[in-house]
């Protein structure tokens, strides 16, 4: 018998010394294979003095197995003799008498395994075992169409209840589709924007959780995962690796973007991915932002994050502005101090929207006095209600930078990228979709060098790159502006591009 048999054989007896459990510890922790036969004997010995009863005994055994990833043996041959001392699901059972001495373990267990049920040994290894597949996502919901096909077969569409299965992608087709989804360790997954998702998509590759993105919006909730198993996501340009947290990832044919609620995530450049520099990655926290493509990897430092809705004036990091409509194309233009045409009321921001009596019409602007750079993200929230019209600038301001305006007149509610530098209205890009007005909104623009997206909600609008200068002498800072109709603006975020 050798030492590692003598020590089982003891622990087993009820003999073993608290030298002795250290030196079995220490060699469970550096065999994998003595640590599955450890266990198989714990198991196979609480099975013989109790009924198989409910998934208690299961349970035991996946927490008995995690502890021993996290806590380290000689943490768990100390709880695994304390749950011993109860029946399964506590019952107060007496757990059945260790072999006699004399008698090897080996041969104990031997006679054991004939008259155990091994599907429950079974479950209780491939519980922690990163060889065993991980179980598939379930569709809790699914709204518009939400399909499901396999690498090469028909797409059918997915009723609420069945599982995706690996190598199967889900899709959801039409902005207005989406599919929410759920794994048994309480992960959910919110899927939309023509979003296509490949589910486990290499088998050879390192198993739990993996996705491949398409294109689309993935909105995750991981449930903490194991430290060798990570959710991980591939898109074209990135790879996102995450033990525990929330996050937004957008995909679209040039770029992913990754946006982190809580926790944090690795984001790196995709082993395929042919671009001019990704490095070896960042990693994304909260509240933080970062974005891949043909350039590398960017990640976006939160500049602000206001929530209007709780504030009775404006934020000392703004100055309010004015412009009259009467001058704001002329050379003569001039732009004023105007903290009375931004008022807060009905639950958040509101541009001063008529002339009054003594009062002229014209550009309204509340500017960030800092500067931030070329390279931003800005994401305003806005209430529903009447036609509005709000207008976002960046790389300058709202008289000398480029500006996005929603819900432009001509076309009616669309969306049209400008600027009036030096003093002419000069349009640099358009799109005709109407907003929708009496529904609230996540407006949002990002600009990359001279590459500008836009988006309402999930859904990109604008894929432009500005080719129109502007003076290297301006600040380069942010605006909110309106020129007409204003909606109620409850939320602010800004975000510019860390230096590498």
């Amino acid at each position: 018998m050798d030492r590692f048999d003598s020590l089982a054989s003891e622990y087993f007896d009820g003999t073993l010394e608290r030298g002795e459990a250290a030196e079995l510890a220490e060699m469970l922790r550096r065999d994998p294979e003595r640590k599955r036969l450890f266990l198989e004997m714990y198991e196979q010995n609480r099975l013989l003095s109790v009924d198989l009863g409910p998934p208690s005994e299961v349970a035991l055994a996946r927490k008995v197995l995690e502890e021993i990833e996290q806590g380290g043996p000689a943490v768990v041959l100390r709880k695994i003799e304390g749950s011993g001392k109860a029946g399964a699901g506590g019952r107060g059972k007496r757990v059945a008498p260790p072999p006699r001495r004399g008698v090897p373990w080996k041969v104990w267990v031997a006679a054991c395994a004939g008259v155990l049920v091994l599907g429950v040994s079974a479950l209780f290894l491939s519980s922690s075992d990163p060889g065993t597949p991980p179980q598939p996502a379930r569709l809790e919901k699914g709204l518009g169409e939400v399909t499901v096909r396999g690498p090469t077969g028909p797409r059918r569409t997915m009723r609420a209840g069945e599982e995706v299965l690996p190598g199967q992608i889900l899709e959801t087709v039409g902005a207005a589709s989406s599919a929410l989804l759920s794994y048994p360790d309480r992960t959910r997954l919110e899927v939309g924007g023509n979003a296509s998702i490949r589910f486990q998509p290499d088998p050879q590759a390192p198993l739990g959780k993996r996705l491949e993105v398409s294109q689309g919006v993935l909105r995750a909730t991981v449930a903490k995962q194991p430290p060798d198993l990570p959710f991980v996501v591939h898109s074209r340009w990135a790879e996102s690796r995450v033990l525990g947290t929330k996050f937004v990832l957008s995909v679209d044919s040039d770029s992913t973007h990754l946006a982190v609620a809580e926790g944090r995530v690795r984001f790196a450049a995709a082993p395929d991915a042919k671009s001019s520099g990704g490095g070896p990655g960042v990693e994304v926290g909260s509240g933080e932002q970062a974005a891949a493509n043909s350039g590398g990897i960017v990640r976006w430092k939160q500049v602000c994050d206001l929530d209007f809705s709780r504030m009775r004036s404006l934020p000392p990091g703004f100055d309010p502005l004015f412009c009259s409509s009467r001058v704001l194309h002329t050379p003569g233009r001039r732009i004023e101090p105007a903290p009375e045409r931004i008022r807060f009321e009905n639950g958040g921001l509101v541009f001063d929207p008529a002339p009054g009596p003594n009062r002229d019409h014209g550009l309204v602007v509340a500017r960030w006095k800092e500067a931030v750079g070329d390279d931003l993200i800005l994401e305003a929230g806005v209430a529903g209600g009447p036609a509005w019209s709000l207008g976002f600038a960046v790389s300058g301001d709202s008289f000398e930078g480029y500006r996005v305006i929603f819900g432009v007149h001509d076309p009616e509610g669309g969306i049209t990228v400008d600027t009036i530098y030096p003093t002419e209205f000069i349009q640099l890009a358009k799109d005709a979709r109407p907003i929708a007005f009496e529904k609230d909104h996540l407006l949002r623009a990002e600009l990359r060098g001279r590459h500008l997206k836009v988006w309402v909600d999930a859904e990109l609008h604008i894929d432009t790159v500005i080719a129109h200068p502007l003076p290297e002498s301006r600040r380069r800072t942010i605006a909110l502006s309106n020129f007409g109709e204003s909606p109620v603006v409850r939320t602010l975020r800004v975000w510019k591009a860390e230096a590498p």
